[in-house]
């Protein structure tokens, strides 16, 4: 027993009563010896500290904070001179771990420019003068009178969006889809979108994006290098945003890992550059059918089929169906019950020349690589949105589209890309072609993650046969320029 003060007069206590840390209450208890000691926590353990060193004692007839007032375990003491609490220590929140860096060397597109806040400016006269514009319908009975910001004409002078565009340049300038025509080209740009948004606003730069949101690039995803010939595509951030083609709104999605060629070393792979073709019309003896000697090979069934690294593609006759993807992919259908594990789709969703057959889209590779040359090759889904698939949210690929999507591969080289459509517009003779270049960097600078100067060329694979008007046939090569988004 121990002499201690127990509240209210100085007695024998038990020495294991004596102020300590009462672990089964995680708090400080026991007796102090002098009176009006408290048992409290103290540098790290319990001790018995003098009523005057207490958080919110009274001292006369104030109450007062003292700057080293003493509290329990997990306390402290706050407030002013008119009210002091023991209240618990804040839990210092974690910082977020920074999500991880996917591995590999980005491929970042360069935007080619021309979306609608490309162009700013004022109005020159008319019913808005001085006013802001970055089209002419921004300035009735005038024009506007503007500079191009961001993208490879940033700084040129404009009057709409269309004038920054750096699709229009000779050579062309920025990512950019090429298509051609029987009667005229035609182009779309690979832009950026404001995000997040709840609207769809494509972008160059951030400076057109509204507060709170930045302007997000297309990306082909990563190359992780390896020291052979050969390497993977981390596809975890490819994105491309919604763009215009003949058939309509495209929606691209990578569905897996890609893969590449480059020649680094002193091995020389082979198939650089590809050519992808297709013939409107295959039915023998059809009066659109220019034979065999000026397109692909006829097709009296039209039951031919073609394979790129495994993925079919089927020859079909205008104004039936055929079985999208599942056990009977390619098969000729009536109804989604017909295909099971896939989805019974128009063989041609414009048809125009009932039962002609069109060839199924034929790929060839060839060529060695030079020095420094490099392809890649990812598995996409590509879908084609005409008014009215955008779903219950009106906007373009999203989870609630309605087009059929489509399997099929993204090509592109620093080779040459080259596009052919026979037959065109079922016209016996009639050809479109198109062809496209790529530029190869440095292995040395690509292993480094500077990917300035790098130029692949290529296509997302599909046949190009009766678009909407005014279209029709067409071929459809890309530019992927890559590039450091900080020189953009």
């Amino acid at each position: 027993m121990v002499c201690q003060f127990d509240g209210s007069d100085c007695g024998c206590v038990p020495a294991d009563s004596l102020c300590g840390l009462d672990v089964a209450q995680g708090q400080c208890a026991g007796f102090c010896p002098r009176i009006d000691d408290f048992c409290l926590y103290v540098d790290g353990t319990c001790g018995c500290i003098p009523a005057d060193h207490a958080c919110d004692r009274v001292n006369g007839d104030t109450e007062f904070c003292r700057a080293n007032g003493f509290c329990q375990v997990g306390e402290e003491c706050i407030g002013d001179d008119d009210e002091c609490f023991c209240v618990p220590v804040p839990t210092a929140t974690p910082a977020p771990t920074p999500a991880a860096t996917p591995a590999g060397i980005p491929l970042v597109l360069r935007p080619p420019g021309g979306t609608p806040g490309s162009c700013q400016g004022t109005c020159l006269g008319g019913a808005n003068p001085g006013a802001p514009c970055s089209e002419p319908s921004d300035c009735p009975g005038s024009s506007c009178n503007g500079t191009c910001v961001g993208g490879p004409r940033d700084g040129a002078a404009c009057s709409q969006a269309f004038n920054c565009s750096g699709c229009a340049l000779d050579p062309p300038q920025g990512a950019c889809n090429f298509y051609k025509t029987a009667q005229f080209s035609a182009f779309s740009g690979l832009e950026g979108l404001c995000t997040p948004s709840t609207t769809d606003k494509f972008c160059t730069t951030d400076a057109e994006c509204p507060s709170g949101s930045s302007c997000r690039l297309p990306s082909l995803g990563r190359v992780v290098l390896s020291s052979g010939t050969t390497f993977t595509v981390d596809t975890s951030t490819f994105w491309l945003a919604p763009y215009g083609s003949p058939y309509g709104i495209a929606c691209v999605a990578a569905t897996g890992s890609g893969f590449g060629t480059i020649k680094c070393t002193s091995a020389t792979p082979t198939g650089q550059d590809y050519t992808f073709e297709a013939d409107h019309n295959t039915t023998p003896s059809s009066p659109g059918n220019g034979g065999s000697t000026s397109g692909l090979p006829d097709d009296a069934g039209c039951s031919r089929t073609s394979s790129f690294l495994g993925l079919p593609s089927f020859a079909c006759s205008e104004g039936t169906s055929q079985c999208l993807g599942g056990a009977n992919n390619g098969a000729v259908c009536t109804a989604d019950a017909n295909c099971t594990g896939g989805a019974c789709v128009p063989c041609n969703r414009f048809a125009a020349h009932t039962g002609v057959c069109n060839s199924p889209l034929d790929v060839t590779i060839g060529g060695a690589f030079a020095e420094n040359d490099m392809r890649i090759v990812i598995p996409v889904s590509v879908s084609y949105l005409q008014p009215g698939d955008e779903g219950g949210d009106n906007r373009p690929c999203t989870g609630d589209d309605t087009a059929p999507e489509m399997a099929t591969w993204l090509i592109a080289t620093t080779g040459v890309a080259d596009a052919a459509v026979y037959d065109a517009n079922n016209t016996a003779g009639a050809t479109i072609q198109a062809s496209r270049g790529g530029t190869a960097i440095d292995c040395a600078d690509l292993a480094a993650g500077d990917t300035d100067g790098l130029v692949l060329v290529g296509a997302v694979l599909g046949r190009g046969i009766d678009a909407p008007a005014p279209f029709g046939d067409f071929t459809a090569l890309s530019d992927f320029p890559i590039g450091n988004p900080a020189h953009y």
